[in-house]
């Protein structure tokens, strides 16, 4: 290769001088990403969807700069200032080094099979056109990508620098040129119609031509343009093959002996070196890349002997734990936040409070805060805040992205599914089509189906007045709850309130389901190995999880017998989630038996399992404390004139003491009692802890807890205690309530949570009274059974709030 030329150029900004150093070290850097993909494409059948300058790591050459490094810090110690007891600032020290081998990563992403995909894939400025589109994508996006990248390396700057996918087309259009009308109508009439007319011609505002060879002269410029262009096509079937652009002649100066394998390339590596700095290190690599491999029908080991007998260069494991352990804890980008090194280091520390002691490390980060501040890292990547009044910065509306953190939604197995979709947009979309199902007006209008169930669970509580037998509530408000979701979301229902014991398999189930998510975040291969084993086994294995894998299966036959009709929603006297979306508008692809199975099993156990404990927790503090109950019957008897008389949504929903017992029910019952991050992918995000500004680099994971927050005395003084009264007058208190979390995720059954509270609430307790509360037209009381407090705190975080394991539920008696 010989040196490239520029004419001046908004969208180069790199000196004659900088390309002419660096121009050799792209094309070898070219090289071995080609053999890695050639590897990946043509050998693995995988795509890896996700080549940008931080998936590259570059090993070092040998581990003199870290033992020099080390040296160096004994012998003359940074510079250092003590801020307080907590923080202390180090100067920065040079790290001299020499490069080795560059190493594709980070296969998260990754998809393995050589057909073709649909779905967003790739960050917005390496995005293919076809991906743009909506059409199907195959191997080429990895090579679409690659062009991408060769621009950005070369020349410091994206070559598609839009901040929309609109911007980036029209940016395609100026430096590519048109793309081929065939093209254009491959892509999803519906994206394809926003961007272009009946014809392909665009339709957004005039572009002027600024074709790439008008930006580059120079001996090799010609060369160098057509090495983009086999990479750089509108069509993917123009785009070269990794292989065919091995042959090209502008890498021969770059090319090694032709001995060097893909497999030696896509190994994992030890640290990315991004001027002078290491860059970021995906802290799953190992799993990922083992399970990759695995998939792909390669051993990790074999090929980790491939290249050290090809190769003779084999890092030490040593090097790599060591060089890892310097980029966390000294070079990441929130290596200056506080908290425990180990959490710094690895994921393990978490693993070992969430899998080995069991949901505790919610309670750890609890102990981390009183120790180490308002602002905190929990682990390589991720913070954590407990300053109540950043929440609504973090978890904000519209006018703010927000992605969620796939290493965490990844512990449920359903990514297609709204709670697991990261990207923001994608999420908007799906969102916005069952929005309409949980409006206000929309549940209001559901209210025959709560009422019809809540009337058949006072009957229930009449019959086990009768037989003396004490009533789980668990399981009883469990199925009052699941029964309403199921006949809302598909128009069927398993009737489990009348089902004797309240038919506890879903209830059990889907803890089981959730407590898998510790171990499935860690190592999420486990999940899919659990339902490929035959059901005898898995039944014999573990009940409830094989009862989950029975309800997934369920909702998949669900959806695919209302697309088919045999499941004829018509007949229902309500709208039905699931009838509505399959024959609504929506492009096909977001109305897919696999999505929409996802969707429906989000919809069904997050409208089953919190609401049901919200209600537990309500009556157990109802029922401890006889003052706070004679409250709230007193007032519902303002409007419930007999303890069946029927009342509206709107009516009870006014009722100031009744509100402060569903809020206070909610606070206490927590929701989802774990962090859920978000990501700011496009901000810097500023939190102040009173002394000083912190600022979170854009794309850094960023969670707060209900848990910690609906404890900050500040915020809720004598937080232990069921106390009404203090949302009574006082509704600038709901900033702080987030069981249902804030902002554009915020849990999209909120409403239907509150109605379904409020109307059991008012009718049982308009019913019923205690041992110590009774009027005269009551139908009967209501007592404790062998229950205690014990029974009621949360012992661990499961992703949802669970009670001792001893614990055999809130359970009461029905008395007359």
């Amino acid at each position: 290769m010989r040196p490239l030329r520029r004419r001046n150029s908004p969208i180069i900004n790199q000196s004659s001088s900088t390309l002419r150093a660096l121009e050799k070290s792209w094309g070898r850097l070219l090289v071995c990403l080609l053999h890695a993909l050639d590897f990946l494409h043509a050998e693995a059948g995988v795509i890896h969807t996700d080549i940008q300058a931080r998936n590259i790591l570059i090993s070092l050459a040998d581990d003199s700069p870290l033992q020099a490094y080390v040296a160096a810090g004994h012998d003359a110690p940074s510079a250092r200032e003590v801020v307080d007891e907590r923080r202390t600032i180090y100067a920065s020290r040079q790290l001299e080094f020499s490069l080795g081998e560059p190493t594709l990563c980070d296969f998260g992403p990754a998809v393995v099979g050589s057909g073709r995909y649909e779905g967003l894939i790739q960050p917005l400025p390496f995005r293919a056109p076809e991906v743009i589109l909506g059409m199907p994508w195959d191997a080429k996006v990895d090579m679409w990508n690659l062009g991408t990248l060769l621009w950005q390396l070369s020349f410091n700057a994206h070559l598609f620098s839009g901040a929309t996918e609109v911007e980036q087309l029209a940016r395609m259009i100026a430096y590519l040129g048109p793309p081929p009308r065939q093209f254009v109508a491959g892509g999803d009439q519906d994206i394809r119609e926003l961007y272009f007319d009946k014809d392909g011609v665009w339709k957004g505002a005039p572009i002027t031509p600024t074709p790439i060879g008008e930006v580059l002269e120079g001996e090799e410029a010609e060369g160098f343009r057509d090495l983009l262009g086999g990479m750089l096509a509108w069509a993917p079937g123009d785009r070269k093959t990794a292989r065919e652009l091995l042959r090209h002649s502008w890498l021969s100066d770059s090319s090694d002996d032709g001995s060097r394998t893909g497999a030696q390339v896509v190994l994992e590596s030890i640290a990315i070196f991004e001027n002078g700095r290491f860059g970021y290190v995906d802290d799953d690599l190992d799993a990922k890349t083992k399970k990759l491999v695995s998939g792909a029908g390669e051993d990790l080991t074999k090929l980790h002997k491939a290249r050290a007998a090809s190769q003779g260069c084999e890092v030490p494991w040593l090097v790599y734990v060591v060089t890892q352990a310097v980029y966390r804890l000294y070079f990441s980008p929130i290596a200056n936040f506080p908290g425990p090194k180990l959490a710094a280091l690895s994921f393990w520390y978490e693993f070992y409070y969430d899998v080995v002691q069991g949901g505790q490390y919610t309670f750890e980060i609890g102990r981390m805060h009183e120790k180490y501040g308002p602002i905190i890292r929990i682990n390589p990547h991720e913070l954590h805040v407990s300053q109540p009044d950043f929440y609504e910065k973090l978890y904000s509306g519209p006018g703010k992205r927000r992605h969620r953190w796939g290493w965490y939604t990844a512990q449920f197995g359903l990514p297609e599914s709204m709670f697991g979709t990261t990207d923001h947009d994608s999420h908007r979309i799906r969102r916005a089509a069952v929005n309409p199902f949980f409006s206000k007006g929309a549940v209001r209008s559901l209210q025959p189906i709560i009422d019809e169930r809540i009337e058949a669970l006072l009957n229930r509580f009449r019959g086990f007045q009768a037989s003396g037998q004490p009533i789980t509530l668990d399981y009883a408000f469990s199925a009052y709850t699941n029964d309403i979701a199921q006949e809302y979301a598909f128009a069927r229902s398993d009737h489990r309130v009348d089902q004797e014991d309240f038919e506890p398999t879903f209830h059990k189930a889907s803890i089981a389901g959730s407590s898998s998510g510790a171990l499935m975040k860690q190592y999420p291969w486990v999940l899919p190995l659990m339902q490929s084993l035959p059901e005898s086994f898995m039944t014999w294995l573990d009940p409830d999880m094989a009862s989950y894998f029975s309800f997934q299966n369920m909702i998949k036959r669900e959806i695919q017998e209302i697309k088919t009709g045999k499941t004829n929603n018509k007949s229902a006297d309500h709208r039905t989630i699931f009838y509505e979306i399959i024959n609504s508008d929506l492009p096909p692809k977001e109305k897919s038996d696999a999505r929409l199975a996802q969707d429906g099993q989000t919809v069904v156990i997050a409208g089953t399992i919190t609401t049901a404990w919200g209600l537990c927790v309500a009556v157990f503090h109802l029922l401890s404390q006889p003052e706070t109950l004679k409250k709230l019957k007193e007032e519902l008897r303002t409007v419930l004139k007999g303890p069946s008389s029927p009342v509206t949504l709107a009516t009870i929903e006014q009722l100031p003491y009744l509100t402060g017992c569903v809020q206070e029910c909610i606070r206490l019952s927590y929701g989802v009692c774990t962090r859920l991050q978000r990501i700011a992918p496009d901000e810097t995000l500023t939190f102040n802890d009173g002394n000083k500004d912190w600022y979170i680099p854009p794309g850094t994971p960023v969670g707060m807890t209900s848990v910690l927050m609906h404890h900050d005395e500040s915020v809720f003084p004598d937080s232990r205690t069921f106390l009404p009264e203090r949302w009574v007058g006082n509704p600038q208190l709901s900033k702080y309530l987030i069981s249902f979390s804030k902002g554009t995720r915020q849990c999209i059954g909120i409403n239907l949570a509150y109605a379904e509270l409020y109307i059991a609430l008012a009718r049982i307790f308009r019913a019923y009274g205690s041992e110590g509360v009774r009027f005269e037209d009551d139908v009967g009381r209501l007592e404790l059974f062998e229950t205690t407090m014990s029974d009621l705190e949360l012992t661990k975080d499961v992703f949802i709030p669970v009670a001792g394991n001893g614990s055999k539920g809130i359970r009461v008696l029905v008395k007359k």
